[in-house]
């Protein structure tokens, strides 16, 4: 008694089940190559808002340095003008 290897024909669903853990093969593939770049566009979005920030920060120091300057020189006008004003009223009232 000879025995006949019995050759099975793959069905449409076995076609199906192969195609869709192709496409997930491909798709798992896809996403590890994706999220290196991914990982580095937010990387360098990252260093530029950082850029951004030491160049707003220097701004604003500078801006800070200079209100203070001028709040400085305007006590020293202010000063300087009452001094005037003291000045003219001594005068004023010697003359008169």
């Amino acid at each position: 008694m000879d025995v006949q290897p019995v050759q099975v024909k793959p069905s449409l669903f076995q076609y199906a089940t192969l195609a869709f853990q192709a496409i997930t093969a491909v798709s798992v593939i896809y996403g590890l190559v994706s999220i290196p770049i991914e990982i580095g566009r937010k990387d360098q979005i990252l260093m530029q808002q950082q850029k951004s920030t030491e160049e707003l920060h220097a701004v604003v120091s500078d801006l800070v340095k200079t209100t203070i300057n001028l709040t400085g020189t305007d006590r020293v006008h202010d000063r300087d003008l009452n001094d005037l004003r003291s000045r003219l009223e001594r005068l004023e009232s010697k003359r008169g």
